[in-house]
């Protein structure tokens, strides 16, 4: 271009020359076309700039941690016009989506498509914006540069893993009255209470066969009952590190444990309330309000102030009596300290799980330390290993 440039500058200034030397017809009418060349150069390049049509795709539907996938550019320019190298500008790679998109040149004569595929690779849940950042072009002359900016990004959205996780220490006997509306009552078939006469409600399995033949009637067998209650589950939705990389892998590592959590509550029967600073609490009673927990999950936001202890104070307040609250955390201050001990305290089950993708500081790993010795089910987390056996 620098060349283009200079040669066209000194096209301009011969044709400026001969016209003094020359007034005539003929080299005004020179100077005249080479001036306002450019302009049109412009205001054509302008047009089918604005002209071509940019559509992007990805060829899956739903993007699931460590999965990948072809993202896919259609360029396709509208009318007569030549557009001339065109590039199209992708953005940097994020710590959680890395692509195979490179700035890449090419030009289109009339309705001419062109299409440009790469391929996508989710490292960790999040929201990403990818696709084109702008299209860059130079005028027919190639004397200067025009841009389009994209108008709106492709938000992709990538959904966390699913962890299976082997055992979760709750409570069972405790009842949230909270949420007492869920309770989910079963009977516990190894154990039973005691015996009593038969009636026609109840099922072969209850008749206690030993006893009903040494009585010469018919005996059932009461088991014990089982209550299930609600498990709270609180995320610090925090600001949850002091590099891009670590929150990035912080965040992820907080959602699939909140995730693994909930899925093993809800497929025990097990009803759940997750706590969002945006919908407050929001219940699940059985796997078909999975997918809501599990979408609400993957567009959580990390970022601001730490309000958890604040939340927390509140949802003790609004309890009459105690239920298992799982707690998942990046860090731990004093503050949060007296709140996860008041809620142990007053009978909660805390089940609190720190994330730390390295070793904590010294001044955390304390607080942890005495709130395990004191009694809480406490888990440490680092590392990006597997979370199955985490309890």
């Amino acid at each position: 271009m620098t060349r283009n440039r200079a040669f066209y500058a000194a096209l301009a200034l011969f044709s400026l020359a001969l016209a003094f030397y020359d007034a005539s017809k003929s080299t005004y009418a020179l100077l005249y076309s080479i001036m306002l060349l450019p302009l049109a150069s412009l205001a054509l390049s302008w047009v089918a700039l604005r002209k071509l049509e940019i559509v992007q795709a990805v060829d899956k539907d739903f993007m699931l941690k460590g999965e990948e996938a072809k993202f896919r550019v259609r360029v396709k320019g509208t009318g007569f016009l030549y557009s001339p190298g065109l590039t199209l500008i992708f953005p940097k790679t994020s710590f959680g989506l890395s692509t195979s998109a490179k700035s890449s040149s090419f030009s289109i004569f009339g309705a001419e498509e062109k299409e440009i595929v790469f391929a996508i690779t989710c490292k960790y849940r999040g929201l990403y914006d990818i696709g084109v950042e702008a299209v860059q072009a130079s005028d027919f002359l190639g004397l200067f540069n025009l841009e389009r900016k994209s108008k709106e990004m492709m938000r992709l959205t990538v959904y966390p893993r699913i962890a299976e996780i082997e055992n979760l220490p709750l409570s069972l006997n405790l009842m949230s009255q909270s949420y007492s509306r869920h309770v989910i009552r079963e009977e516990d078939y190894s154990t039973f209470s005691d015996v009593r006469q038969y009636n026609s409600a109840d099922g072969m399995k209850r008749i206690h066969w030993k006893l009903s033949a040494k009585r010469m009637e018919l005996m059932v067998k009461n088991y014990e009952t089982t209550a299930l209650n609600t498990v709270s589950i609180f995320l610090d939705q925090g600001k949850c590190g002091t590099t891009p990389m670590e929150e990035c892998v912080t965040g992820d590592r907080m959602v699939e444990v909140a995730v693994a959590s909930v899925f093993y509550c809800l497929k025990k029967q097990m009803p759940v309330a997750l706590f969002s600073q945006k919908e407050g609490l929001v219940p699940a009673s059985g796997m078909h309000d999975f997918d809501k927990i599990y979408t609400m999950l993957a567009h959580m936001p990390f970022a601001g102030e730490s309000t958890l202890s604040k939340s927390l104070m509140s949802f003790m307040n609004d309890q009459s009596s105690p239920g298992n609250l799982a707690v998942i955390v990046s860090t731990l201050d004093d503050e949060a300290f007296e709140v996860l001990v008041s809620a142990h305290n007053f009978g909660h089950n805390v089940i609190l799980t720190l994330i730390s993708p390295n070793a904590p500081k010294p001044e955390i790993k304390a607080i942890f330390d005495e709130l395990l010795r004191m009694g809480l089910a406490c888990v440490l987390v680092e590392g990006e290993g597997l979370i199955e056996n985490l309890f």
